[in-house]
């Protein structure tokens, strides 16, 4: 991916950075995205440069514009489960992240980050399930979360 980014991406709050001497700037997520931030909307959410000056401009927010690799639906994995080992997947991951949730990553209508796909790597696992791979689909994108 580029350093351009396409606005429509940007999470609603997020923390947008305009200090145009940080030296990570060019890799950084927040710089970029104020760079690329419409016109059209007259407030953003944004650093206080003094918070980054009273840190000696050691940035603690930085969010590196390098994409990481989302995955897309599990549907495949229901399938191949047991009826036992089905319903105690679907109430753990329901446990963990709500019926609406968990509905919306199964059929792949939320794309599942890599730390929530390796807990649910782990659930499989610990239900001694073995299966190549657990998800339907992979993307790369931008971790907006960090």
């Amino acid at each position: 991916m580029e350093n351009k980014i396409d606005y429509n991406e940007v999470p609603f709050n997020f923390g947008h950075c305009a200090v145009s001497t940080c030296p990570k700037r060019e890799t950084c997520l927040r710089f970029l995205a104020w760079q690329q931030a419409p016109a059209e909307r007259p407030f953003l959410s944004l650093i206080n440069a003094r918070y980054l000056e009273a840190r000696g401009n050691k940035c603690n927010k930085y969010l590196s514009n390098t994409p990481v690799r989302y995955a897309r639906g599990f549907i495949n994995l229901t399938k191949s489960l047991t009826v036992a080992a089905a319903d105690r997947f679907r109430n753990r991951m329901i446990g963990q992240f709500g019926r609406k949730v968990y509905y919306q990553i199964r059929k792949g209508e939320r794309l599942i980050h890599p730390d929530e796909q390796q807990l649910i790597v782990s659930l499989v696992k610990s239900l001694g399930v073995e299966i190549a791979d657990c998800f339907d689909a992979y993307e790369e994108a931008y971790d907006w979360k960090g």
